[in-house]
């Protein structure tokens, strides 16, 4: 539960800095998810700060740890889980 928690207050983080770099760019449009791509892939003119680029690393490795754990247990060893989960 750390995880998922730790992984959201990251996404929170970035949305924040996306928000931040596309505003003092001057874009006050309502597709702020285009206007990010565009600026950031085709002109290279915004750049998301480094410290932010490692932590959404981070997600993707909790990502795939977690799918892997996933797999291992309920699709290789057939984990049942108990009927009362609360």
């Amino acid at each position: 539960a750390l995880t998922i928690i730790i992984d959201l207050f990251i996404l929170y983080l970035y949305r924040k800095e996306i928000y931040n770099l596309v505003l003092s760019n001057g874009y006050t449009g309502s597709n702020i998810q285009w206007f990010f791509r565009n600026a950031t892939s085709y002109e290279g003119e915004l750049t998301v700060r480094t410290f932010i680029r490692v932590l959404i690393r981070v997600i993707d490795v909790s990502a795939y740890i977690f799918g892997y754990t996933f797999i291992n247990n309920f699709l290789i060893y057939r984990h049942k889980r108990p009927k009362d989960i609360l």
